[in-house]
């Protein structure tokens, strides 16, 4: 049976960490995710508004699904 690409990228990471060793793996996993993050006092007006409206939007979501999850 064919593997899926969640199942290969863990294989990949797996490989990654044993050709590596853990703690260089972590540094450069650490390092490659950096980059995703901007602190919202870097980001002009604009963009702190809509990263914020965003984050408003997910977390009434999550608080939504969670209250129904604990109702059941």
């Amino acid at each position: 049976m064919a593997k899926s690409k969640a199942q290969r990228m863990r294989e990949y990471r797996e490989r990654k960490k044993q050709q590596l060793g853990e703690e260089e793996w972590l540094r450069q996993e650490r390092n490659r995710r950096k980059i995703y993050l901007t602190p919202i006092a870097q980001m002009d007006e604009d963009k702190q508004l809509k990263v914020r409206e965003r984050n408003r939007k997910c977390q009434q979501r999550f608080r939504k699904k969670k209250t129904a999850a604990e109702r059941k």
